[in-house]
């Protein structure tokens, strides 16, 4: 994957294309989840878990008559905790570098922070747990085809479905396919229903008690 180097590309060519909400958006995430991760290790009957996702970004509507975002990688984070040996709650942070296929200023990307909740539908003590998901958050995009800055105002609700294999202790191996529904717009044009699927794979960290075992708090 090339997210990376796109990355820093983007960096360099701040001094050009100035995006204040993007950096406030990500401050704002970085925080959100530090705060989120503080609240958790200052509980010592919650059991957490923190996420590195790799992910593949793949919208399946047109924002504009022929225009599209591309299908790119995405890279992320997510932190949450079982409040119940049955009901979690959840915050992703993503990013990916989605062009759009068919635009005169093809350049953007793609920001997500989004809140959810997880339902899970096989028992705690199974080394694979399946569990379904709902949510809701902003999904921002940025580049001179939505006014060179990053669009923040997008809500977007979310739902998928996942599972999480135990490996060794409290280690696991999570994947997921979500469905995340929104209104975009581009400069000139409309806004147009979107559903963008994120299939993602990732490495599982758990914390608290119970973890080891799989048990119940």
């Amino acid at each position: 994957m090339h997210l990376v180097p796109c990355i820093r590309r983007r960096v360099g060519r701040a001094a050009s294309v100035a995006r204040p909400p993007a950096a406030s958006l990500a401050r704002a995430a970085v925080l959100a989840l530090g705060g989120l991760a503080g609240a958790v290790s200052a509980s010592a009957q919650t059991r957490a878990e923190a996420v590195s996702f790799a992910a593949y970004f793949m919208p399946l509507r047109d924002v504009a008559p022929g225009v599209r975002h591309r299908q790119a990688p995405m890279a992320g984070l997510r932190l949450g905790s079982w409040v119940t040996p049955w009901l979690g709650f959840e915050m992703t942070f993503g990013y990916a570098d989605s062009d759009l296929r068919g635009a005169a200023a093809p350049d953007t990307d793609v920001i997500l922070t989004v809140i959810r909740g997880r339902v899970l539908v096989t028992s705690w003590r199974s080394n694979t747990h399946v569990f379904v998901s709902a949510g809701l958050g902003g999904i921002s995009h940025g580049g001179a085809s939505y006014g060179t800055q990053l669009d923040a105002k997008d809500l977007t609700l979310t739902a998928g479905l996942g599972a999480r294999l135990k490996l060794r202790g409290r280690f696991g191996l999570r994947i997921e396919l979500e469905d995340y529904h929104h209104r975009a717009r581009l400069v000139g044009e409309g806004r147009r229903a979107q559903h963008d699927l994120v299939l993602s794979l990732a490495l599982a960290v758990g914390f608290g008690p119970g973890w080891p075992g799989l048990t119940p708090p």
